[in-house]
């Protein structure tokens, strides 16, 4: 004999475990994004070899496609005018004006020197600055 009410209790049963499967995927999906990130900065120290061949030419004017926190990815070229071991600063053609970029949201984590055209590592690039 079947209860009154039980459709809607197994409705709602089925709802909770669609949002406990919702919930969960969401989960997995943020976790993805961390690796792929973690899998892309993997080899960032692995060119800044001690006595490694200098980088020529003016490495102050750079230019490279970046990512900005919202993943929206634009070229930049930027004139640098401070830098530290996070963020650099300078002039930036795009925006034309100062900005601040991060060293890890540098896409591919490489950087072309504008005078010479050298693709060169963002972490080895930072090392010369």
């Amino acid at each position: 004999m079947a209860r009154k009410g039980s459709a809607g209790d197994l409705a709602g049963l089925f709802l909770l475990v669609i949002g406990g499967v919702v919930a969960l995927l969401t989960v997995l999906f943020e976790l993805g994004k961390w690796l792929i990130g973690l899998w892309k900065r993997r080899g960032k120290y692995a060119d800044v070899v001690p006595g490694a061949a200098p980088i020529a030419g003016d490495v102050r004017r750079v230019s490279f496609m970046y990512e900005d926190a919202s993943g929206v990815i634009t070229e930049r070229e930027v004139s640098i005018s401070s830098a530290d071991g996070e963020y650099f600063t300078g002039y930036c053609s795009l925006r034309r004006k100062p900005r601040t970029f991060r060293y890890d949201r540098v896409v591919d984590g490489e950087v072309v020197l504008v005078d010479t055209g050298e693709m060169v590592s963002v972490w080895r690039w930072m090392n010369r600055l």
